[in-house]
């Protein structure tokens, strides 16, 4: 039996507690578990759309210009249906030996909610925006 708690649930009971919703949603999630079923049904129906629908999703591997400390990113998308999972990949971040995996796939999940219609939260004053966005332009 697993009890620990994921990264991916921390994430959605952020979402949930902000009350954050996708930008073409009316209503914000209720609760984390709520939110992380959200994400993971957005995310299956975009692997689909961009597997075997016909749309494009592109990963651009390029250093920013200005250059950023950013390791991925990708545009929110402002609809909820056939948006392409595109990204831009940072080179020089990802070759940084101190980054583990974990970070990395975290900044690509950050950026994947930012695609399928997710923003930032409200700044909280007790944690610097800075912890958050370390990873992330």
């Amino acid at each position: 039996m697993n009890n620990s708690f994921s990264a991916w649930a921390a994430c959605a009971q952020m979402i949930a507690f902000n009350r954050l919703k996708p930008v073409w949603q009316s209503s914000p999630v209720p609760n984390g578990l709520t939110a992380l079923n959200e994400a993971m049904d957005l995310f299956t129906k975009r692997f689909i759309e961009n597997g075997f629908g016909g749309i494009v999703g592109k990963i651009d591997y390029r250093i920013p210009t200005p250059t950023t400390s950013s390791t991925i990113r990708g545009k929110t998308a402002f609809r909820r249906n056939n948006v392409p999972l595109s990204i831009t990949v940072n080179p020089i971040q990802i070759d940084r030996v101190d980054l583990t995996n974990g970070a990395l796939e975290g900044s690509l999940a950050h950026y994947w909610l930012h695609r399928v219609g997710y923003t930032h939260p409200p700044n909280n004053p007790n944690v610097p925006e800075s912890f958050f966005a370390q990873l992330f332009d």
